[in-house]
């Protein structure tokens, strides 16, 4: 029915909700849910990272361990960081080791080198540490 007035672009149907504030519901629904589901993968990701890198610490620890005291110091030392050995390997004076810590596995090698201070003519009390 014609009220005389401007027409509003709407037509008057009597029944409420009809339109587009569906629509905008089901559009920030969508959108929470991705950003739901981008978080998860992204805190994954971040869980994954922490756990190679807590491995990659303990695969250095165990190794200089080896390389300096032997290899059941580099077993302390690996259950000192909650880590297990999946390898370690004597190659000459280095030691490579490989360690798995929650689920993350790594590896890392180590040198070892004789280690002798030497005193400092000047003065008895410095040390020196040897070079290269």
């Amino acid at each position: 029915m014609y009220d005389g007035g401007p027409p509003t672009g709407r037509a008057r149907s009597g029944v409420r909700g009809v339109g587009d504030g569906g629509q905008a519901l089901l559009a920030a629904v969508l959108v929470v849910g991705v950003l739901v589901v981008v978080a998860l993968v992204v805190g994954r990701v971040a869980e994954a990272a922490v756990a190679r890198a807590g491995a990659q610490a303990a695969a250095d620890a165990v190794a200089l361990a080896g390389a300096s005291a032997g290899r059941e110091e580099a077993v302390r030392v690996a259950a000192a960081n909650d880590a297990i050995i999946a390898r370690y390997e004597l190659r000459g004076s280095t030691v490579v080791v490989t360690v798995e810590l929650r689920g993350a596995a790594a590896t890392a090698a180590a040198e070892a080198v004789p280690f002798a201070p030497r005193r400092h003519a000047a003065d008895a009390r410095t040390v020196v540490w040897p070079a290269g």
